[in-house]
């Protein structure tokens, strides 16, 4: 098929990529100077967005691993107390991380990647109870739950700030490296609050809450947070006051967790999660925190029985969450605990769920010349889009491949094109790259190759079983390796 060079696409430069642009802004929709040779090649959607696939859908827990429903995300839910194991002479935090580590080594084993939270205080649960280090000991306020008096900790306290802040620099320094460290893939902020949720509410009478957990303490742990992580994204459960911005925490630089999703979501009710985000100027048109930062949660564990049966009230509630807020995961302990059999609908529409949730991005089409000399640079461009509900929030390198049609061998360029840009807006996105080698100096001879490309889960190498990531187009092969046309070199 001839080059169609009257077609306007939106046009993503690569120089700009390698000359270190961190995002691309996307200035109106411009024709796309493609080099003459090059050919257009379409592809074909699937008729829905894959799943399993990576950073995105429905999360079980670390605790009830294995589980036979498809899923890419495990929550790993951490006492602090087991990683800050004491002080050393000057009061600073020392640390164990061999037993977290082995929690994440699991995970990736399994071909999965955690969505991560760490907690000092979890009441009303004797097995969870001694989160907070020892060293601390800051059992300082009595309330009564359902299985007696509880202590909660004063989270205000210097020392308690102290250890935390500390903990939040040291856990970025070891695991902040997307292309190093890549077994998280989403860190809820935890640490604070009960159940690390940010929050210290009790129907105690006389109870003061910001004497638990003030606002000054939430805005210097999420500063801290702030300034320790630009890899893997970070969640809230709520939006920052006034106060807690005042330390320079930006509300904008944070995804959050609607951790009652299906029953506290929408609606008129303030406290709910989408009147929070709205109130706080996180949802306004054209700036929606979604475009930038994920979304994700708990799905409400008593809704969990019927949320995904067609009808049922949390089913609707379900469809209206997704529609206001766009997530990439949710927790579903007990649905995904339960093991529903393939057979069941409650099976295929959790499935479903999943799919629908986070990215869809597609390859559309490609341009490339159907025959170059092996000694020359060679042209690809490729046009995606994203027909899911969110971005994908996590740069992986996408690698553009010459297989060989005879021993599957794939050499392999490293574009640098940033998917993250690919908005879901259904929109055309054309990346472009010429190789920095010529085939001929790879070793490439004459003849016909598949041109491929592939966005490579950092785990592959490591982990055997990690999952490769799915475009929302047929033809990609089980190691990932989207073919996008066939190209003959010559002499």
């Amino acid at each position: 098929m001839s080059n169609k060079k009257s077609i306007n696409f939106v046009t993503l430069r690569t120089a700009a990529l390698l000359a270190g642009v961190a995002s691309l802004l996307v200035i109106g929709v411009t024709e796309a100077a493609i080099p003459p040779n090059a050919s257009y090649h379409g592809l074909t959607d699937t008729a829905q967005a894959p799943f399993p696939a990576p950073l995105k859908g429905l999360v079980s827990f670390y605790e009830n691993e294995p589980t036979s429903h498809p899923h890419s995300l495990e929550w790993v839910y951490w006492k602090l107390s087991d990683v800050v194991v004491g002080v050393d002479g000057s009061g600073n935090n020392t640390y164990d991380w061999s037993r977290f580590d082995s929690a994440l080594d699991n995970v990736a084993r399994r071909g999965h990647q955690a969505c991560v939270r760490f907690y000092t205080y979890y009441p009303e649960d004797p097995p969870r109870a001694g989160a907070m280090p020892s060293f601390l000991n800051p059992a300082t306020f009595s309330w009564r739950g359902s299985l007696g008096t509880e202590y909660a900790p004063n989270f205000n306290d210097p020392n308690v700030v102290k250890c935390l802040t500390q903990f939040i620099t040291a856990l970025g320094n070891r695991y902040d490296h997307p292309t190093v460290n890549s077994r998280i893939a989403f860190l809820t902020a935890g640490l604070i609050g009960f159940w690390g949720e940010w929050h210290a509410y009790t129907d105690e009478p006389g109870w003061n809450e910001s004497a638990v957990l003030n606002d000054d303490t939430k805005g210097q742990i999420a500063r801290k947070f702030q300034d320790s992580f630009q890899n893997i994204p970070v969640l809230l459960r709520y939006p920052l006051s006034s106060q807690a911005q005042s330390y320079g925490a930006n509300p904008f630089k944070f995804g959050y967790h609607d951790d009652s999703f299906a029953f506290a979501t929408t609606g008129s009710v303030a406290w709910y999660f989408q009147p929070k985000l709205s109130a706080a100027g996180l949802l306004n048109s054209g700036n929606e925190i979604w475009l930038t930062k994920p979304i994700g949660g708990e799905i409400y564990p008593p809704s969990q029985g019927d949320v995904f049966r067609s009808g049922s009230q949390n089913n609707y509630n379900w469809n209206a969450g997704l529609a206001a807020l766009h997530p990439t995961w949710m927790m579903a302990e007990k649905y995904m605990a339960s093991n529903p059999t393939p057979a069941s609908a409650d099976y295929q529409n959790g499935v479903d769920a999943s799919a629908a949730m986070g990215y869809n991005i597609r390859v559309h089409a490609a341009y490339f010349p159907n025959s170059t000399s092996r000694n020359s640079n060679m042209y690809l461009g490729v046009i995606f889009t994203n027909s899911g509900l969110a971005p994908l929030f996590h740069k992986w390198n996408l690698q553009m491949g010459l297989r060989n049609q005879s021993t599957g061998t794939v050499t392999t360029w490293d574009t640098n094109w940033d998917l993250r840009t690919v908005r879901p807006d259904w929109q055309d996105y054309l990346f472009e790259y010429t190789t920095s080698s010529t085939p001929a100096s790879r070793g490439l001879g004459a003849g016909v190759y598949d041109v491929c490309v592939k966005h490579r889960n950092p785990l592959e190498g490591t982990y055997p079983n990690a999952l490769p990531f799915r475009f929302g187009t047929q033809g990609q092969g089980a190691d990932g390796w989207m073919k996008v046309g066939t190209v003959s070199l010559t002499n």
